[in-house]
């Protein structure tokens, strides 16, 4: 799906409209199934979220500074992309001396890349190197769980089962986050 914002960010419209149009066709007939999504308000719409329950999709926004280690596809897809396209426009220059990467040859080598990074072994990684499937509330440090101040004791560092009574109001526990 292709679609843009006259901003340039994402916005509520366009957010439905992936749920609807792609995410919906795309998702298979079991249910009910669980759609992980990042706290960004495109993603908390109120249409959003009554499509969801109508469908029967479990939506977990993922809480606040945590993305970094519960985004399964930033964990093992796109690092790998990233190699592969550029592995891919580096080959395609060495062939093609006199040519360079423009919207015309952009699509072939994204293609290229894409193919190779996004295997299903890579997305399934994705999900243990979270924890998610299968649950593994240890395959991140417990910094990813409790963002809390710094102790004045530094040598007390907050735990999963003892945080930190400085702890900042966004601070979450291993329990919020699986429930």
């Amino acid at each position: 799906m292709w679609d843009y914002q006259e901003s340039g960010w994402m916005s509520d419209r366009i957010g439905e409209k992936w749920f609807k149009d792609n995410f919906l066709k795309q998702c298979g007939g079991e249910r009910p199934q669980l759609l992980i999504l990042d706290g960004h308000s495109s993603h908390e719409s109120l249409t959003l979220i009554q499509d969801g329950i109508r469908e029967n999709k479990v939506i977990m926004s993922l809480p606040p500074h945590t993305t970094h280690y519960l985004q399964t596809l930033d964990r093992s897809v796109f690092g790998p992309f990233n190699k592969q396209y550029d592995r891919a426009c580096s080959e395609f220059l060495q062939e093609n001396m006199l040519h360079k990467i423009d919207k015309w040859t952009f699509p072939s080598l994204f293609k290229t890349a894409w193919n190779e990074a996004l295997s299903k072994e890579n997305i399934k990684s994705g999900f243990r190197a979270c924890g998610i499937y299968p649950f593994n509330p240890h395959a991140i440090p417990p910094e990813a769980y409790l963002q809390c101040e710094a102790s004045e004791n530094k040598d007390e560092a907050p735990t999963f089962d003892q945080p930190s009574e400085k702890s900042n109001a966004h601070c979450i526990t291993t329990a919020q986050v699986y429930g």
